[in-house]
């Protein structure tokens, strides 16, 4: 089968180099040396002014807005992984859902500043498949009603956006190192804070607030990285070079392959650099499931992704009508995530070109 995603096999040998030391010293956890190594090692790559190393992508999204004193409504988007929405709620907070932009699929600004009461405290946007949210508008609208803004940086790992690093904008940015990323470390994530008061009040909080060896100042909780993940991390770093390479040689072959299909749209990043997460298409509902399914059949499994929506999860306790988000709606049962990564061979794009020719031609 040829999944939508391939984990970088970090080198045996390295892996181990790595994680003789964390052995030897019986140290695997509380701020070890890998991990402190991990982190510098991601500050310097992502140009980040903070960074705060936790335990997964879902985590680092609650603690942002725990220390950002989060707790009444945050807009945000439907569109995403239910992680987002999860993340919101263990925070505390209320979600609320406003509809995407049709070009680009992130949460529409137009229709923020429509959704804000005085209960509003946040904003927390999602740059889908490294496509970046609307950051200059965001911002604006921030600043105007005095709200915290938090993106999800899932799919936007050491992306750029108009040359600038895409963890600058906002209040913080969080990352999945999630074993389905292009960096992971096999489970993972991490906050960009873009102060230097947030990023202390993070790693107060992912250390179940403790303060000093008889202080504990804040309800935090246990949300650090292991040296064990901190090792395949950076066992994992090494080789991210040679699998951008592959994605974007795979990017112009599938875009090659699919061109002039009918009814084919491409889902691609403006004005940003490449973050080499996902390969996007966008077709007519009422095929998208058939061309799925006959990708399946041929042991290629295309994943629809977002489907649901995360504002359809009976986990929510409250109801949300999808007609409010129609766009979004539209998108989750119209969008196809293609394999993409290093695994993927010429001969697959062949396939899955002529697959989608049968069902949409």
């Amino acid at each position: 089968m040829l999944f939508v995603a391939r984990p970088i096999a970090p080198d045996l040998e390295t892996l181990s180099r790595y994680l003789k030391g964390c052995i030897e010293q019986r140290r695997f956890t509380n701020g070890g040396p890998l991990e402190a190594t991990l982190e510098l090692r991601l500050r310097e790559l992502l140009s980040a002014r903070h960074l705060c190393l936790v335990t997964n992508g879902t985590v680092a999204i609650t603690l942002a807005l725990t220390a950002l004193g989060i707790r009444g409504q945050v807009i945000t988007t439907p569109f995403t992984f239910s992680a987002t929405t999860h993340a919101i709620i263990h925070a505390g907070a209320e979600e609320v859902f406003v509809d995407v932009d049709p070009v680009t699929l992130t949460i529409d600004p137009k229709l923020i500043e429509a959704a804000i009461t005085p209960e509003t405290e946040a904003i927390v946007g999602v740059h889908v498949y490294g496509i970046p949210c609307a950051v200059d508008e965001i911002s604006a609208i921030a600043k105007k009603h005095g709200l915290a803004v938090i993106y999800d940086g899932a799919h936007a790992f050491n992306m750029t956006y108009r040359g600038t690093p895409i963890g600058r904008f906002g209040d913080a940015t969080t990352y999945s190192f999630h074993a389905t990323k292009l960096f992971h470390t096999a489970e993972g994530g991490a906050i960009e804070a873009n102060s230097s008061d947030l990023a202390e009040r993070l790693r107060l909080l992912r250390n179940f607030g403790i303060e000093s060896e008889d202080v504990i100042t804040a309800c935090g909780t246990n949300a650090k990285m292991s040296e064990v993940s901190a090792a395949v991390g950076l066992a994992v770093l090494d080789l991210l070079g040679a699998e951008y390479d592959a994605r974007a040689k795979l990017r112009s072959l599938y875009s090659d392959a699919l061109k002039g299909i009918p009814d084919i749209r491409f889902l691609e990043a403006k004005e940003a650099s490449d973050a080499g997460s996902y390969f996007i298409i966008y077709v007519p509902v009422s095929k998208r499931d058939e061309l799925q399914n006959q990708l399946r059949q041929s042991g290629i499994l295309a994943r629809r992704y977002f489907y649901p929506l995360t504002s359809e999860g009976a986990y929510l306790g409250r109801q949300h009508d999808h007609r409010a988000t129609p766009i979004a709606f539209e998108a989750s049962r119209s969008v196809l995530a293609l394999p993409y990564h290093g695994g993927v061979t010429e001969q697959h794009v062949a396939l899955i070109a002529e697959i989608a020719r049968r069902v949409l031609g």
